[in-house]
Formats: structure tokens, C-alpha cells, sequence
């Protein structure tokens, strides 16, 4: 029974441990940041079959912006790193 509590409370903190979401500045310009905003996203599962679009043109795209002023990138690790969540977000005119 000692055993078993000790695996349990081992794989609830290797869990807890592998979510992790990160934000990171991309690209920016002199220009004041814009007032339109776009999103694209992606997932990628076991680093090898990815879905959708993430890039920084189909974010433009999708928030109507011809002029780009900032790209932010965010990443979510999923659990024991089966997945990994990408989020491309844009500024511009």
C-alpha cells in the first residue's frame, strides 16, 4: 500500500509539472501598436501531426490587417508533452 501511494503522489506531480504555457515577443516595429487584433492557432500532437494554421499572415488575415505592428507568440505544453498548443497574435492597421 506504501508503494502505491508513493506512485500515485509521483505521476500527480510529473502531471502537474508538464502543463506549461509560454508567451514570447516575436516581432515589433517602431510604430504604435495598431488597433486591430489577430488570432491564429495550431496544435501539434507527439511532435509529429500538426493541424491548422498558426502563422503570422493568417493571423493578419483573420484580423484584417494589412499593416503588421507586433507578433506575440504563445506556447502550451500538454500533459507529458503529447500535445503542444500554438497561438500566433498580431497588432497592426
Amino acid at each position: 500500500m506504501k508503494k502505491l501511494i508513493i506512485v500515485a503522489i509521483l505521476v500527480t506531480c510529473m502531471l502537474a509539472m508538464s502543463c506549461a504555457t509560454i508567451t514570447v515577443p516575436v516581432a515589433a516595429t517602431g510604430e504604435p501598436l495598431g488597433p486591430l487584433v489577430g488570432q491564429a492557432s495550431g496544435r501539434i500532437w507527439l511532435y509529429a501531426f500538426g493541424t491548422a494554421d498558426a502563422g503570422i499572415r493568417a493571423a493578419a488575415q483573420n484580423g484584417g490587417i494589412t499593416t503588421v505592428t507586433s507578433v506575440d507568440m504563445t506556447t502550451k505544453l500538454g500533459i507529458l508533452g503529447l500535445w503542444m498548443d500554438f497561438e500566433v497574435t498580431v497588432t497592426g492597421r
